[in-house]
């Protein structure tokens, strides 16, 4: 829990001992954590580990992996899409909410979906994202093409009936 922040956190909580075995360069001789951070920098020396004390770290991990077996490896986490996370109001979700309650992709002719321009990005005050405040964005009309997926139009294409709907905010 010393060098990750999530960690150093649990265990700050729980009263979890913390030993730390990566240090800067000048605080070498540390044995005790004595930081309210953890040490999370790519550099430094290795402290508390027997024979790999005082090495830095490149070489504290090579020596390692010669004595144990293996190799070096990155390890890449990658989550679902979090939409919400990647803007303040969160990314505009190309989908519409008809008024007959069923969920309709926009047709990939209409993206990428672009946000409007607005002059105040002030939530809603119900829990809604900013661009609820925008009936004009929010509330559109079109038709669902024969693959099902919702055109924006003023005028429904022959043989197709108009329908009302709400972006996905």
């Amino acid at each position: 829990p010393a060098h990750d922040e999530r960690d150093f956190a649990f265990a700050r909580k729980f009263s979890i001992k913390i030993k730390q075995v990566v240090t800067n360069l000048y605080m070498s001789d540390a044995t005790e954590f004595q930081d309210d951070l953890p040490y999370t920098d790519k550099v430094g020396v290795v402290v508390s580990s027997n024979e790999f004390t005082g090495l830095d770290c490149e070489e504290a991990k090579q020596k390692i992996v010669a004595k144990v077996g293996g190799r070096i490896t990155s390890t890449y986490k990658i989550k679902d899409w979090v939409f919400s996370r990647q803007r303040y109001w969160g990314e505009p979700i190309p989908v519409v909410h008809a008024e007959n309650g069923k969920i309709y992709p926009l047709a990939e002719s209409q993206l990428p979906l672009t946000l409007p321009e607005v002059e105040q990005y002030a939530p809603s005050g119900n829990g809604q994202s900013p661009l609820s405040n925008i009936p004009d964005w929010v509330n559109v009309t079109g038709y669902v093409n024969e693959t099902g997926d919702f055109i924006v139009a003023s005028e429904a294409r022959e043989g197709f009936d108009l329908i009302k709907a709400k972006r996905e905010t």
